[in-house]
């Protein structure tokens, strides 16, 4: 006896768009613009002390940043065109979250160091990792995590495309 389908298209699902990841979208540009002031001078800084270790480390910081906000500009256009549960979203989200990893690990392992180097007298930046940092790191965890479930998610949504 052979199985029965239904052979008419399913109802279209409808996505909520929304302001926000466009709000997101904005914020990760802003945010790569304020933090332009506060990176050259310490480049400039760093140039004054002659220090190309402390000129590397800020390139370090400066690409690590950059990655992160392309993932959240990513990130929130694939939101908006209806591709929030897509491996490329997933693939942004592993990134935002792996750049702030090491964003944070960054500043935890080497600030203190360029606190130093560049006569600094920045108490956040010299300071030791604190429940802040660590919270942080936590949060990355969760969001790998997220990231990793909608991996497995839209792999498994086309499987049962494929099927159907």
């Amino acid at each position: 006896m052979p199985i029965l389908t239904d052979d008419r298209p399913g109802p279209e699902m409808q996505t909520r768009r929304g302001l926000l990841p466009l709000a997101l979208q904005l914020l990760a540009v802003v945010a790569g613009l304020a933090a332009l002031p506060a990176l050259i001078l310490l480049a400039g800084k760093a140039f004054e002390a002659g220090s190309v270790a402390a000129l590397g480390f800020l390139l370090v910081a400066v690409t690590l940043l950059s990655w992160f906000l392309w993932s959240v500009n990513r990130l929130g256009r694939l939101i908006r065109r209806g591709e929030a549960l897509s491996p490329q979203a997933a693939t942004a989200l592993t990134h935002i979250s792996l750049a702030t990893l090491a964003l944070g690990a960054l500043r935890s392992l080497g600030g203190a160091w360029l606190a130093g180097v560049l006569a600094l007298d920045a108490p956040r930046l010299s300071g030791p990792p604190g429940v802040p940092d660590l919270m942080l790191l936590l949060l990355c965890g969760v969001v790998l995590c997220a990231a990793r479930a909608m991996s497995d998610a839209a792999m498994l949504s086309d499987d049962q495309a494929h099927i159907v």
